[in-house]
């Protein structure tokens, strides 16, 4: 009987372990800890996306989801620069549903290239990925938008009694706007297919007390919480898209204007407005075309915006550029402010092109540059997480930057086996 009543207290015991009733919660599960990878700036190199996927155990031969339950988080700019925009997002895209099928999970995060993307800003966007949305309609929807556009600034002229901004000859018009560049647009769009896909993700996640973004957070002006910096990114997005069809609505712009192109627009609709105001007795109404005129001033101070704003989650370089005693401190702020282990961010390529571990490993740069075509020396990685363990995955090797509680190497050291 002592013997069995033993045995029952223990399993008693065991149990409640397992469901946190005598220890805090998350310490049964270190005996079989989840396992998260991050993989940061892909810019369109989908080769070196599906090697790195691939010897990190996420990827079987066939290209399909091999990571079981654990977690990949890719932590933004994916878009822009490389040529293989299409299948890098699609392959995102496949994952994500793979993923969770088989009970685990892949978490796409905005980087700023997807926010530039989603806004119009299309400065980065490279002629061979304009060119791989093209087909055989592209040409006549080309001749179809270039009239519109002719019939357009036609009527801006005669609305404003001068030349509109952005007035280009056929040529010109033609040669900024290759086949393909309308399709490209439509896909962003609020409507199109990657369009709708990326507004619905978030900026910054907390997967197991380890906080991923794609820059970083300055906790000198940000005292918001992750759900607010998520949520603030969305409304702005949604507010540019909400700004642009109204001045679509107006006659002002095109659906497929650039971010300059509607910012220019909006800028002399302004300046028109105001001199209307200056000139009208008594003045114009402040009821509508008042309204109208706060959202053009909004939308010209879209450089305050938090997707835009050098400081803002989309820009911000201080995990990279702070020294180590500048940084320590403010890090400390960050993980005490969000309950975070570690940071993890991409944005900013280290000049060794390795993974970067700094401020005793509570912070680390994954960017390695991964479009080896625009960042010579560049190569594919990704950071695995394992409770308490941390490694860098590279192509030819492995290399544990921390093995366990108190296990950790030097702050500021390269995750090199150096």
């Amino acid at each position: 009987m002592h013997r069995r009543s033993t045995r029952l207290v223990g399993a008693v015991v065991a149990a409640l372990l397992v469901t946190g009733g005598l220890v805090r919660p998350g310490l049964a599960q270190q005996e079989n800890p989840h396992r998260v990878v991050a993989i940061g700036d892909i810019h369109g190199a989908y080769r070196p996306l599906v090697e790195i996927l691939g010897k990190a155990g996420l990827l079987d031969d066939q290209g399909r989801w091999a990571g079981g339950d654990a977690t990949l988080v890719q932590t933004g700019d994916f878009t822009d620069r490389g040529a293989a925009i299409r299948p890098v997002i699609d392959l995102l895209m496949t994952l994500e549903r793979q993923a969770e099928a088989a009970g685990g999970r892949v978490v796409i995060l905005l980087g700023n290239h997807e926010t530039m993307n989603l806004t119009r800003l299309l400065q980065d966007v490279s002629p061979e990925a304009i060119a791989s949305f093209a087909d055989e309609r592209s040409e006549q929807r080309r001749s179809d938008a270039y009239k519109r556009f002719d019939r357009l600034i036609r009527s801006r002229r005669r609305d404003l009694g001068r030349d509109p901004p952005g007035v280009l000859t056929e040529e010109a018009w033609m040669k900024a706007h290759p086949p393909g560049f309308i399709e490209y647009l439509d896909a962003f769009g609020p409507k199109g297919v990657y369009g709708r896909w990326l507004r619905e993700k978030q900026v910054i996640v907390n997967v197991d007390g380890t906080v991923l973004m794609h820059a970083g957070v300055n906790p000198q002006l940000t005292t918001s919480t992750l759900g607010g910096i998520n949520a603030r990114v969305r409304d702005e997005i949604a507010r540019f898209d909400a700004h642009s069809q109204r001045l679509v609505d107006r006659g002002v712009v095109l659906p497929f204007f650039t971010f300059y192109e509607v910012l220019e627009a909006a800028r002399a609709d302004l300046d028109d407005w105001v001199k209307r105001q200056q000139t009208s007795s008594p003045l114009l109404s402040p009821g509508a075309e008042g309204q109208y005129a706060n959202m053009l001033v909004d939308l010209l101070e879209i450089g305050k915006w938090s997707i835009v704003h050098a400081d803002g989650p989309m820009w911000f370089r201080g995990f990279a550029s702070w020294s180590a005693a500048e940084g320590a401190p403010l890090v400390a702020r960050l993980q005490e402010r969000y309950k975070a282990k570690r940071f993890v961010v991409g944005h900013t390529v280290s000049g060794q092109h390795e993974i970067l571990p700094r401020f005793d490993n509570r912070v680390f740069l994954i960017d390695t540059g991964m479009l080896s075509e625009v960042y010579r020396g560049g190569r594919p990685s990704a950071l695995e997480i394992t409770g308490d363990r941390v490694e860098a995955i590279y192509l030819d090797r492995r290399v544990s930057i921390v093995d366990g509680p108190g296990l950790r190497v030097a702050d500021e050291a390269l995750a090199a086996g150096r």
